[in-house]
């Protein structure tokens, strides 16, 4: 599978891949501060819905902090991998 490498494409292929995805890791992999909006524009693209976890902690500074981790299930995985291989076999 070979899916165009712009932000959405390398995100896409990393949560079907099995990674899961923060918005530190949005940053440091993908260079995108909107780790929400191309959560949203893959899953109306391929119809599909993420897994997300809530993580909750506390800063340097002693107060609490929350950030979404993203994660693909395995059929909707399956599902965009049948996707890109038809549209890249066209």
């Amino acid at each position: 599978m070979k899916a165009k490498q712009t932000q959405i494409g390398a995100i896409t292929e990393a949560l079907v891949n099995g990674e899961k995805i923060s918005a530190l890791t949005a940053f440091k992999e993908f260079g995108t501060l909107r780790l929400g909006a191309r959560i949203f524009e893959i899953e109306k693209r391929y119809g599909i819905i993420f897994d997300r976890n809530d993580i909750k902690g506390k800063t340097r500074f002693k107060t609490n902090f929350m950030c979404t981790e993203y994660s693909m299930r395995r059929g909707d995985a399956k599902k965009v991998k049948r996707i890109l291989k038809e549209t890249c076999n066209n």
